[in-house]
């Protein structure tokens, strides 16, 4: 099962964590944490993935191991490459952002490379490669958003990899996400809170890692609420739907939609927050009152242009900064080949009350 967060914020930089903060977060000695960090032999691989993983959530900066300064230049800076495959480099910001301020941490400097999804596939032809990929020192690569298979492959295995929030389950790379089951579990909560009964989910498609795991998460979230699930409440989109980073097209699904909502669908649970922004949009433009009539909520995801006349849906969501730091702390440790096996870290998500939903339960 992948690692969750506990759900209580990392340090601050200002206050960064200890061993006895590792600790004293999962209960065990901190001769424990010491002998996990250091890879001793002695320690079960279960709690030495359970230590180092909870270090790497904290921001804990382990120190580099005597060989390992020797083969980088007794300790000078080495770099790490983000690759963002998106057309909208807004939606990146917030993840660079929290890279930045944790690879400054990390004494780690950053390169960062983003090209259009049309392009990505060709990210390792010669003449598009980007430079950073070539320097001696390059400790590490983060991918943001999904990248094609076959590029990552080719990356993650010369040198460490992260992914934030798409997983390659086939692949040594390391994931930082979301607590999708958490997620669902909450919007459920939220909209059954409001008198919903009949809830249904926008939004699926299933190449995609994340949109896979909130349907599941969802079908789970409406068993434990105890709330019927059915299958044609649930509508699929297409993948350049669910790829977009701004509200997309949504004619071709609101056939379906609008035959889900007579037959008695109030509620709808979107697979991201730019999807549900544009199913807003689409049933606001048909005449339905969101929230109203129709409440819908969404999930971490696209981007957030906060400006008059944009929806701002309810959503289950993690801070994109978080994400970008949590991402450097889980790769500084697999520089140091302190991680066994990929890991999965997911941090904790919270409702942001939107315009989607009413403020108060009925």
């Amino acid at each position: 099962m992948p690692r969750r967060a506990p759900q209580t914020p990392p340090p601050s930089d200002a206050s960064p964590a200890n061993l006895e903060t590792i600790a004293r977060e999962l209960g065990v000695a901190v001769s424990t944490v010491s002998r996990a960090l250091r890879n001793h032999p002695g320690i079960h691989p279960a709690t030495r993935l359970k230590v180092q993983t909870e270090a790497a959530r904290l921001g804990y900066a382990v120190k580099r191991r005597a060989e390992d300064n020797d083969a980088g230049g007794g300790g000078a800076l080495r770099h790490l490459l983000t690759l963002a495959q998106t057309s909208n480099n807004a939606s990146q910001q917030g993840y660079l952002a929290g890279i930045s301020r944790a690879a400054t941490a990390h004494n780690i400097g950053v390169f960062s490379h983003h090209c259009a999804p049309e392009d990505a596939a060709a990210l390792l032809d010669t003449a598009r490669r980007p430079a950073a990929l070539r320097m001696p020192d390059l400790a590490g690569v983060i991918f943001i958003h999904r990248w094609p298979e076959e590029v990552v492959a080719r990356i993650a295995a010369d040198r460490p990899a992260v992914s934030i929030v798409h997983r390659y389950p086939r692949l040594p790379v390391d994931t930082v996400g979301t607590d999708d089951e958490s997620g669902q579990r909450q919007l459920i909560a939220h909209l059954r809170a409001r008198g919903h009964r009949r809830i249904a989910f926008f939004g699926y498609e299933p190449t995609f890692s994340w949109s896979r795991a909130r349907y599941s998460a969802y079908v789970g979230a409406l068993a434990e609420a105890g709330l019927d699930y059915d299958p044609d409440d649930v509508i699929k989109v297409s993948a350049e739907a669910a790829l977009g980073y701004t509200p997309p097209d949504l004619k071709p699904f609101l056939a379906s939609v609008r035959a889900r909502i007579r037959a008695g669908v109030c509620a709808w649970v979107c697979s991201s927050y730019v999807l549900a922004q544009a199913l807003t949009t689409a049933l606001r433009g048909l005449g339905y009152d969101v929230p109203g009539k129709i409440d819908i909520v969404g999930s971490h995801g696209g981007t957030r242009v906060r400006q008059p006349g944009i929806v701002h849906p309810t959503s289950a969501d993690t801070d994109d900064e978080a994400l970008g730091s949590a991402a450097v702390h889980l790769l500084s440790h697999r520089m140091l080949r302190a991680v066994p096996a990929p890991a999965h870290l997911l941090l904790p998500v919270q409702i942001v009350q939107g315009e989607t939903t009413s403020a108060e339960p009925v």
